[in-house]
């Protein structure tokens, strides 16, 4: 247990976050098809950075939830599968699933902090989060490659 958590409850766990990121994706999907097809939104106002504040959180929410959600069914897939002695080995043919997931969420997030990072901060909101990635991806370079 290198988590400290139980393995078949952090099973259920990313098996829940999953299922319920699956319902708050139709509903954010829903919520923009509905506010483009009435005229609210449309792509180049968004381009621009010129959507109203509500489409502009719709959307990076909806990346947000749908890397999560599509990382943690895929991480539940693996750890069920491990879990009832299923074979998943498949699994490892497909291994840029979680690599697109992953930058999906990390899309998704880098939209929040954009969104709702204080006028004030600037661009250094943006230049900060760069710097943390670059931070992150030298020190797992560093120690795993």
């Amino acid at each position: 247990m290198l988590t400290g958590i139980d393995p078949i409850f952090y099973e259920f766990l990313n098996m829940v976050v999953a299922s319920l990121s699956i319902v708050v994706v139709v509903i954010f999907a829903r919520y923009l098809r509905i506010e483009a097809v009435e005229g609210r939104l449309r792509l180049r106002d968004w381009l621009r950075g010129r959507a109203a504040l509500r489409h502009q959180m719709g959307i990076s929410m909806l990346a947000i939830c749908t890397g999560d959600g599509l990382t943690r069914g895929w991480t539940w897939w693996a750890r069920f599968c491990a879990n009832i002695n299923l074979d998943a080995s498949w699994m490892r043919e497909f291994d840029f699933f979680p690599k697109t997931t992953g930058i999906i969420l990390t899309l998704g997030l880098l939209c929040a902090i954009r969104v709702f990072a204080p006028d004030s901060w600037g661009r250094w909101a943006w230049a900060f989060c760069v710097a943390i990635i670059a931070l992150e991806a030298a020190f797992f370079a560093y120690w795993h490659y």
